[in-house]
């Protein structure tokens, strides 16, 4: 399950309200789902069949961009029902302590709360966007100092380095998720 916004007073599109949150959260604890934290659902995804069975009915909670409001209101709803969860976070916002963003230390906390911590660019560039002046070659080249810069800045303020990206706008072409996975990326994509 994939979020961005838990506020009332953002935009629409990429906000839920904390009172429906809520509600999501309820949903899943009294539906009698599993909320595992994504590094155990990708260990069972790749290991041995059978090794770590995935139950019917587990989900992964996902943020994207490190918002300060996942941490103001989503990581309270989500430490007072036991849920994990993970923010990917684009890694300029909050080294620019933009307005609206986690802070490192907000993302450290966070951690100790057991979220995981993975990639979503430096800049949170849209890929699927090819500068026309840029070659594919060159272009490939951006994309991966953005991955690779993002996850070493991840890893020197939390120490996580999960080498898991959520795609920006949770777009990619075929050339772009073969090129991330060829860099030992695990990439992930919203599926609106």
């Amino acid at each position: 399950l994939q979020y961005h916004h838990i506020a009332d007073h953002t935009p629409a599109s990429t906000s839920l309200s904390p009172r429906v949150f809520r509600q999501h959260l309820e949903v899943l604890r009294d539906e009698g789902y599993s909320v595992w934290p994504l590094p155990r659902l990708v260990r069972a995804l790749e290991g041995p069949p059978g090794v770590d069975a995935i139950p019917d009915k587990t989900v992964v909670i996902t943020f994207d961009d490190a918002y300060d409001d996942i941490a103001l209101a989503a990581a309270p709803l989500l430490r007072e029902f036991g849920f994990a969860f993970t923010v990917f976070i684009s890694t300029d916002f909050v080294d620019r302590k933009q307005k609206g963003y986690m802070t490192w230390g907000q993302l450290r906390d966070l951690t100790k709360q057991g979220a995981t911590l993975a990639n979503h660019s430096k800049s949170h560039l849209h890929l699927l966007r090819r500068p026309q002046n840029l070659s594919q070659q060159q272009w490939l080249k951006q994309i991966r100092a953005e991955l690779d810069g993002a996850e070493a800045r991840i890893a020197e303020e939390t120490g996580d380095h999960y080498r898991y990206f959520a795609y920006p706008y949770g777009e990619a072409n075929e050339a772009i998720i073969e090129a991330v996975r060829s860099w030992g990326y695990l990439g992930f994509g919203q599926q609106s």
